[in-house]
């Protein structure tokens, strides 16, 4: 990404962990024991920036994430009340129903859409976006940091 983001460079963190996610266009509730498995992100919470932001590893910069995921794409989160055979404890978030207008991520400079998550990135997308925690109080926490 030649030297990252310049608009994430100075961005507050509200909140920042590891949290589980299927590798990109899989992002979905059914089929959760099955592949690709999960995979690992370091998340970080922009709440002045309404995005969940995450890289590979802890020690990453910010600045230049490997995904990004405008939560104005999203209209809610909910906490997935079935058993994970890893032990984790999942959440989605889910975009608005079909026939609700929502904000296009075309309000995104160019620059952020080269890492927007696949299905993020999609207007108008049907599908939530599956993550898991590794306690049911983490999975709270990020809860009600994003819903804030």
């Amino acid at each position: 990404w030649g030297g990252g983001i310049g608009g994430l460079a100075g961005c507050s963190c509200a909140l920042r962990g590891t949290l589980l996610k299927r590798p990109s266009k899989v992002h979905i509730l059914h089929n959760l024991e099955l592949e690709p498995p999960w995979v690992g992100r370091n998340f970080a919470l922009l709440p002045a920036e309404r995005l969940l932001v995450y890289v590979q590893h802890a020690p990453d910069s910010i600045a230049e994430p490997q995904g990004i995921l405008p939560l104005s794409n999203y209209a809610s989160i909910e906490e997935i009340n079935v058993p994970h055979s890893s032990g984790f404890f999942a959440f989605q978030l889910c975009p608005p129903p079909a026939s609700s207008p929502s904000q296009s991520t075309h309000s995104l400079t160019s620059s952020y859409a080269s890492i927007l998550d696949t299905d993020a990135q999609r207007e108008g997308a049907t599908e939530c976006f599956v993550l898991l925690a590794e306690t049911a109080e983490k999975r709270r926490g990020w809860g009600s940091q994003i819903r804030a």
